[in-house]
């Protein structure tokens, strides 16, 4: 099907807005009834007619009236570009990201669509009108157009449109999604785009030489020049000579691409003592796993010589090497020039970019309306691609789509328009929202799916690297300290921390502030605010990121702290702080106090039977070797969660020993590591549970505890919640952090060890425990003699 005279010729530039006078289409619903046999876009404006009459065909029989879902906002009033007051409301997303209803197969089919002609017989004056939805990008002045709605009504104003009123009118958003290319008169009013097909594509290229030139000309973490890794790969011949070098350095300033990549189990080709000369003289490149062959082409086509990958460039075989160059790793992703993320690669042998039927396959819903949680179409944008021998570009679609090239008003080259069946809700040119993913809809970190994503390695990777090209499953996307950016022209905030949101840096250019600190000069005086309790703010950013990290998987278990170094690294020469198996100095209490996470959801429900329904627990994997005292989150292999503790603490640390087994102060331990603390130190007893049908259900994975509390003036018996690591292990006794919150340890014949946590209530706590000194109020809390010394290993 063609795209008819009458859709040529919109204005799309000038669109009005949903609250202005709406500009007319066909002259009648039966003739645009018609021309939808013939044309895309008619079919798709007939479409968003038809769900409009099946809402009002809705109200009319009593139904629920929004049928794609959604709530309703209500505003006290508005003024109308007439001056007219009137009473709105408006149609938005879900209040969550709707993961659970987006259409997939055998799903969500789509709205339900009720005939215009059916409710307006023939004859009738009501037509469709169209209006445009304007949004605002940061720092632009000029409206953004994301998408064109439609309403019907015997006039364009809003007031006389079918379902509103003289004094009210709902604003319902536009249900058809404007896209185009980069590089066109229009791509500075469009921000909509689409994806290429095949990443490796010459359009793949494209989109990431402009994030690129862009990232280089507008954004202040370009990174400068820097001194090279110890070994690179020399990648400037390889498309004449097909070979690659690794070439020892030597302290070489240059920029280079560094690659992060699962590993797997392939391993078809490392670094070793025995190889290291050959690698020296030239590897050839189809001897390569596929994802380092895809890098090599990367590198070479963006015109960058060096290319760094880990397998290749740090002696596998060689504890000495290997040691010193994990513990640089945070400095060769921190000073690259681009790194390249292979995020939908499961090993090194299934390549950067995603095969067409993989990605064909996978019900993709864009990144705008992933937020939104509506029920949506899967695979409404269409993708691009080259066709082999034919230089026109053919276009892969799935749903109801439209292609027009349309001519701007003020002249220029041709542009091509994308039409889709996507839902944005309402932005008014006179009062724009911004468009930006969390400012509308839920924020979310679109690539937490992807496989690289559930690697270990990978979160220092993607922390460091100032820039990051990423290829994902089913798009691509560019992340840097800006924002990340996908293919399909949505726009998110930074949502995955780097060391600027860690530390809450306020160096404007924090690449220069970095790299200088990563080379040993102290370019600036750090400056950190301090939270609610008097602690360094940027420890909660720290143990959010650990419990991140926990969630991740790892080859070698005794890489758990290697994993982390080159992070803890960077971290340590800025905030000058010591770092202890994980946990750092300044937080070292709250650092403490953590669980195996579980999942205990409360209901009400007068069946026992429903009581452990959908409850769940982190498995917990103990190790076969020492990596980490007990009191670390990394001393054994689960999903763990900080729980946060009063501002009142009544522990001391008067020791905290945690030798390196290494060189590497920032990576596995030997099995001396302890903390010396000062602390009340009570017994614990078990305490059977008692539910009472009807009431909120018992935690399956808590035990209830008891302790008593020999005061100055009274004896009381406590009960609190217990949270063991494993099974519950009595006897067993709490080393009391706070006046509430404690360490559940026992002893064995090597001393005393954490098993879990326990928490009490506070109100058995009177508020002038809080105005006393530390001593008054253990004594006052806890009773004379139970401030003990207590070595935790």
């Amino acid at each position: 099907m063609d795209v008819c005279s009458v859709c040529r010729n919109i204005p799309f530039e000038s669109l009005p807005s949903e609250d202005e006078p709406a500009i007319p289409h066909y002259e009648s619903l039966e003739a645009l009834t018609e021309s939808a046999k013939k044309c895309y876009l008619c079919s798709l404006i007939l479409g968003m007619a038809g769900q409009l009459c099946q809402i009002q065909q809705n109200i009319k029989e009593g139904k629920h009236r929004d049928n794609p879902g959604g709530w309703i906002s209500i505003t006290a009033g508005d003024m109308l570009p007439s001056g007219k007051p009137v009473m709105c409301s408006s149609v938005e997303g879900n209040i969550s990201v709707g993961d659970g209803l987006m259409a997939g197969p055998g799903g969500y089919k789509g709205p339900i669509y009720f005939s215009p002609c059916k409710m307006f017989p023939r004859g009738s004056k009501v037509r469709p009108w169209l209006f445009g939805n304007w949004w605002n990008l940061d720092g632009r002045s000029e409206p953004q157009l994301v998408g064109m709605g439609v309403r019907l009504g015997e006039t364009g104003i809003v007031t006389q449109a079918v379902g509103n009123a003289e004094d009210r009118i709902e604003y319902g958003g536009t249900n058809i999604r404007i896209r185009t290319d980069n590089n066109t008169p229009l791509s500075s009013l469009i921000p909509g785009r689409i994806r290429a097909l095949h990443s490796e594509s010459l359009f793949g290229f494209l989109q990431a030489r402009s994030w690129i030139d862009k990232c280089d000309k507008t954004h202040s973490c370009k990174p400068q020049n820097q001194a090279l890794p110890s070994r690179v790969l020399v990648v400037d011949e390889s498309s004449s000579s097909g070979k690659i070098q690794l070439l020892e350095t030597r302290g070489f300033i240059g920029r280079y691409v560094a690659l992060s990549h699962c590993w797997g189990l392939s391993h078809r080709i490392v670094t070793t003592k025995a190889n290291l000369n050959d690698m020296k003289r030239g590897i050839v490149v189809e001897d390569l796993p596929r994802t380092f062959r895809d890098a090599v082409v990367i590198t070479h086509l963006l015109g960058i010589i060096y290319l760094w990958i880990d397998s290749l460039c740090i002696i596998q075989d060689d504890a000495q090497d290997w040691e010193r160059e994990a513990a640089l790793m945070g400095d060769v992703y921190a000073n690259s020039y681009l790194t390249i993320a292979a995020s939908s690669s499961t090993d090194d042998s299934s390549g950067c970019f995603p095969s067409q039927d993989d990605r064909c396959s996978m019900s993709h819903i864009s990144s705008d309306n992933r937020s939104l949680g509506r029920p949506t179409l899967a695979n409404a944008a269409p993708m691009i691609y080259l066709q082999p021998g034919n230089p026109v570009p053919a276009f892969a679609v799935m749903q109801t789509v439209a292609c027009l090239e349309h001519v701007p008003r003020s002249g220029g080259q041709k542009t091509m328009l994308y039409f889709s069946e996507e839902w944005m809700p309402t932005s008014l040119k006179k009062k724009p929202r911004t468009y930006q993913i969390g400012k509308f809809g839920g924020s979310f970190d679109p690539l937490d799916r992807e496989p690289l994503s559930k690697r270990a390695w990978t979160l220092q990777e993607r922390l460091l690297a100032p820039r990051v090209l990423h290829y994902g499953k089913e798009q691509m996307y560019w992340e840097c300290q800006e924002g990340l950016f996908p293919e399909d022209g949505a726009i998110f905030p930074r949502v995955f921390p780097s060391m600027r949101t860690l530390l809450d840096l306020p160096a404007p250019d924090l690449a220069r502030s970095l790299q200088g600190l990563h080379l040993g000069v102290d370019n600036a005086t750090p400056k950190f605010t301090f939270d609610s309790k008097g602690v360094l703010a940027w420890g909660d950013a720290w143990l959010k990121l650990i419990e991140k990290y926990t969630r991740r998987s790892l080859t070698r278990e005794e890489d758990k702290f290697p994993a982390l170094s080159g992070l803890a690294r960077s971290i340590a020469s800025y905030t000058k702080d010591t770092y202890h198996a994980g946990i750092w100095k300044s937080y070292l209490m709250q650092g403490l106090f953590w669980e195996v996470y579980a999942f205990e959801p409360y209901h009400f429900c007068n069946n026992p039977e429903h009581d452990t329904d959908t409850a769940e627990k982190s498995s917990v994997r103990r190790l076969e070797k020492y990596r980490a005292p007990s009191w670390s989150w990394a001393a054994f292999d689960a999903k763990i969660e900080f729980k946060p503790l009063k501002k009142e603490l009544v522990a001391e640390c008067l020791e905290c020993i945690t030798p390196a087994a290494g060189e590497d102060q920032f990576g596995r331990l030997k099995e001396a590591g302890y903390i010396k603390l000062r602390a009340p130190l009570l017994s614990l007893y078990f305490t059977p549970s008692r539910h009472v049908p009807g009431s909120a259900n018992p935690t399956p994975f808590t035990t209830n505890v008891s302790a008593t509390f020999r005061t100055k003036y009274t004896t009381l018996v406590c009960e609190g919640s217990a949270k063991f690591d494993q099974e519950p292990e009595f006897p067993c006794s709490a080393v009391f952090l706070d006046m509430v919150h404690a360490l559940i340890v026992n002893r064995d014949a090597a001393g005393w060890k954490r098993i879990g946590i326990v928490s009490f209530s506070e109100r058995d706590i009177s508020v002038a425990d809080f105005e006393m000194g530390r001593d008054e109020r253990i004594a006052w809390r806890f009773g004379e003699g139970v401030d003990g010394i207590v070595i935790i290993k």
